[in-house]
């Protein structure tokens, strides 16, 4: 059974890197480009699972991920957060 995967970011090629690697494992995959989007697509469509950037314009990945599991309706939807940052401090 294919699972519903919702992968966030705003660099266009990150989230087609991270698209094709779920997509090639068998699941279905939406995409949002940005927290506030992912946060509206987390109520419609209820993915089994969300892939967020950390780093994105206006809402971040924080701040996405904290409304999504603020609500009753999306609270129980796994985030795993992603990320090219790679510095110790990071």
């Amino acid at each position: 059974m294919s699972s519903k995967i919702l992968v966030v970011g705003d660099s266009p090629a990150d989230l087609q890197n991270i698209k094709s690697i779920v997509a090639n494992a068998g699941h279905t995959v939406s995409t949002a480009s940005s927290g506030k989007e992912a946060v509206l697509k987390a109520k419609e469509m209820h993915p089994d699972m969300i892939f967020m950037d950390v780093v994105m314009e206006n809402t971040d990945g924080f701040e996405a991920c904290r409304e999504i599991i603020s609500d009753r309706d999306t609270k129980n939807i796994p985030v795993v957060f992603v990320s090219s940052k790679c510095q110790k401090a990071d």
